[in-house]
């Protein structure tokens, strides 16, 4: 899960899907979402954080938690 914060209204993304308590926030994140310019890599070990990236960029936001997901060291994901 990757929580983001804007104008004070927080929203989470998880496995691709937004949450908030505030609808505006959650409708914006979904769509830029949908707009970012890449699609989730097999290779990507969190596209969550990924998406949540572009949109916080987008919305003049800022990623306050992260889950690092789990990961094998030397393994190519």
């Amino acid at each position: 899960m990757v929580e983001i914060i804007s104008n004070g209204n927080k929203a989470w993304v998880s496995g691709g899907e937004w949450l908030s308590e505030n609808l505006v926030l959650q409708e914006l994140c979904e769509m830029y979402s949908e707009r970012q310019p890449w699609q989730p890599q097999p290779s990507d070990p969190s596209p969550d954080y990924t998406v949540a990236v572009y949109v916080a960029e987008k919305l003049g936001a800022k990623i306050v938690r992260f889950d690092i997901p789990e990961s094998v060291p030397g393994r190519v994901y």
